[in-house]
């Protein structure tokens, strides 16, 4: 999972004071949430052809760019990426946008590109990294350079399978740059359109900007949500206007969008796509809160005298499990944001000596319990938002334990899970790539077993039925148009890679 983000300005946008790379960067940076490994940006300056201002590093948004960084990055148009790794290791050459050049003897292009997503399909030429938006960016030099933008970025990922929401920066051989974005035919992950209008010279003008999801839109004052980047559409921005492509082999194919990021990686702020988001705007918060309400309906015999979430992103989902059950919602866990998601922190070197790496550290690090509120209570439950590897559960509920016995005292804990059990690996870009890392399966399998390990004293999951039911009801999108493969192992793509093939079997 990862962040991406485009602009495409006229060079009148500079003359009015407006910096696209400022815009690009503040974007990115409210994406930070769906990657904390490094970022990236890389921009060009119209009639300036081979020019290409380019920035990237390891560590959050702001800790990569600079004010300094940003001014000097005043080009017109780009792309940034904010990442968090799926395929290819934590190394510099995997920050994106990557890079590809072509030069067939009668002149040099360039295309940048940032991709969000994951591959199922075999890969071939992946080098010079193991990234695997290297072989987009291969495919994308062997076809024929007289073709339209289009028809080649086309050609370029007609065979690839699985799951690519895309934004490129092309610069073809006469130094004419386009923003490029496109989105796979089932639609896996998110990408939306806004747009800036200025006036320059007495004109109207408008640039326009591209995102994993519309909460970057909100850091910039002035930008309007557009529209989401259909699926199976390509969509090329330059000094001709905006033009919308849909490849026909790409069309009617069964639509597939990740339902986990309606459960956790979309910012609660951010629209959910709809048919109708200007008249009747939907926001992710509100599904959230709609999981927590279900979960309650489907177990009214549960009783505690509080519910507590796992924060951030157990908050709003509390909420609705709150005001549905009637018990009260109380916030016994906080939460040090200095620290980050410890779900797609890369996992480090295991250190034998405290039995942990660098997600476990991140989780010992990143709450903090409040003790004295248990004192006077006999039975807690504590919801999270799905328990994937069951890593932080386990050790907040160690900690309650072992602090309360220093006490003398002993509660009911009770685990409710805001998803269903997640038993398969995610081939689409969630870092799940091994059935053996997850709690249901390390644990036993079962309820039971599970709740048993990560000490509760009972637990209980969201149906998926509900889940769906929660789906369709706020997006309109029927059941058989999400990917549930994580829960059910339904891949909605042919599984090709050698890898995941031997995962599978």
């Amino acid at each position: 999972m990862c962040g991406i983000a485009g602009v495409w300005f006229s060079k009148e946008a500079e003359v009015v004071g407006i910096n696209p790379a400022d815009i690009a960067i503040r974007m990115t940076a409210g994406q930070q949430h769906r990657g904390h490994e490094g970022a990236g940006a890389i921009f060009a300056r119209h009639k300036e052809r081979g020019v290409f201002l380019e920035h990237k590093g390891f560590g959050l948004v702001y800790d990569v760019f600079s004010p300094e960084a940003i001014a000097r990055m005043n080009g017109h148009c780009g792309v940034t990426h904010n990442r968090y790794s799926t395929t290819g290791g934590s190394s510099h050459g995997n920050i994106q946008p990557l890079t590809g050049i072509m030069n067939n003897g009668d002149g040099v292009e360039v295309m940048h590109v940032a991709h969000n997503g994951n591959l199922t399909s075999e890969l071939r030429r992946i080098q010079p990294s193991t990234s695997d938006t290297w072989s987009i960016v291969h495919n994308f030099g062997a076809v024929n350079s007289e073709r339209k933008i289009h028809q080649r970025i086309f050609q370029a990922l007609k065979n690839v399978k699985g799951a690519f929401s895309l934004i490129f920066l092309y610069q073809d051989k006469n130094g004419k740059n386009s923003l490029v974005c496109v989105r796979d035919p089932q639609g896996f992950r998110p990408l939306w359109l806004a747009k800036y209008k200025f006036n320059s010279g007495g004109k109207r003008r408008v640039g326009y900007l591209a995102a994993s999801e519309t909460c970057a839109f909100n850091k910039i004052e002035g930008a309007e949500i557009w529209r989401p980047v259909k699926p199976g559409e390509i969509v090329v921005i330059n000094e001709d206007g905006v033009k919308s492509f849909k490849p026909k082999t790409w069309r009617g194919q069964r639509l597939a969008r990740c339902i986990f990021e309606y459960i956790y990686f979309m910012h609660p702020a951010s629209l959910v796509e709809t048919d109708d988001f200007r008249k009747n705007p939907v926001h992710v918060w509100q599904i959230q809160e709609a999981l927590g309400r279900e979960i309650a309906k489907e177990n009214p015999d549960l009783r505690a005298d509080s519910v507590n979430a796992v924060p951030d992103s157990s908050i709003l989902h509390t909420q609705g499990f709150s005001r549905q059950s009637g018990i009260p919602d109380d916030k016994a866990i906080l939460r040090d944001h200095s620290t980050g998601r410890t779900f797609i922190a890369p996992a480090g070197q295991k250190n034998e000596s405290v039995g942990t790496d660098e997600r476990d550290a991140k989780i010992l690090r990143k709450l903090a319990v409040l003790i004295g509120k248990f004192f006077g209570v006999s039975s807690i439950i504590i919801c999270d938002d799905s328990l994937v590897r069951g890593k932080t559960l386990k050790r907040i509920i160690s900690y309650i334990r072992f602090s309360l016995k220093n006490f003398r005292k002993s509660i009911k804990i009770i685990a409710v899970i805001m998803s269903p059990p997640i038993k398969f690996p995610c081939f689409y870009g969630i870092n799940i790539s091994t059935k053996r890392e997850l709690a249901w399966n390390r644990f036993g399998g079962t309820v039971e077993d599970v709740s048993k390990e990560i000490g509760a004293d009972d637990l209980r999951y969201l149906s998926l039925e509900g889940l769906l039911r929660v789906a369709e009801e706020f997006s309109g999108h029927g059941r058989g148009k999400w990917c549930t493969a994580c829960f059910t192992s339904e891949y909605p793509t042919e599984i090709a890679r050698k890898e995941y093939l031997e995962e599978l079997n």
